[in-house]
């Protein structure tokens, strides 16, 4: 799941990314209580957010209006146990890396939360880091989508009115093609 936030991490980001800068976060949606939720790695000082962490889709989209949602191309076995492995990643409660370093395993930043989770659970390894700066490897929010590895399964910009009961059955979008 795919937004636009605001912010020095989310202006950071966008500027990580080599040719679509629409979006500036990620996570993963989970049914998680018989709700859907969203879970990613974020630094938010003011609603004491430090790290991965689960929060319900409508506060994750709260006063955002560009949004979308992309699947990885992988059996429903694996989509799964992504979901599964994402939410083992936040009961564990790892910090957000501010650092944005590949290299630990003990913080992360929301793409490399992505990254980490997704070529976990799928072989072959679908999201791979392409961005190089300052001397290092980065994974983009281009890098969980832009490959030809992933669906567009629904997206809105500031034009279009969002609607929390599309994610309930997404097999009724638009976009929606099961491969």
């Amino acid at each position: 799941m795919f937004r636009r936030g605001e912010g020095i991490f989310s202006d950071v980001a966008r500027h990580f990314a080599s040719t679509d800068k629409r979006y500036s976060h990620v996570g993963i949606i989970v049914q998680y209580h018989h709700q859907t939720h969203v879970i990613h790695s974020i630094h938010e000082e003011s609603r004491g957010y430090n790290g991965v962490v689960i929060e319900t889709l409508s506060d994750y989209l709260k006063d955002i209006q560009d949004w979308a949602i992309y699947r990885f191309k992988l059996p429903k076995e694996q989509q799964l146990k992504i979901a599964a492995t994402a939410l083992h990643y936040a009961q564990k409660q790892i910090p957000f890396d501010p650092y944005f370093d590949l290299t630990t395993l003990d913080a992360l930043y929301c793409t490399e939360f992505i990254w980490r989770v997704a070529n976990e659970v799928a072989q072959p390894n679908p999201i791979q880091p392409t961005i190089r700066k300052m001397g290092g490897l980065y994974i983009s929010i281009e890098d969980t989508y832009k490959r030809n590895n992933t669906i567009l399964i629904e997206s809105a910009n500031a034009k279009q009115k969002t609607d929390d009961k599309r994610f309930i059955q997404p097999q009724q979008s638009r976009h929606y093609s099961e491969k």
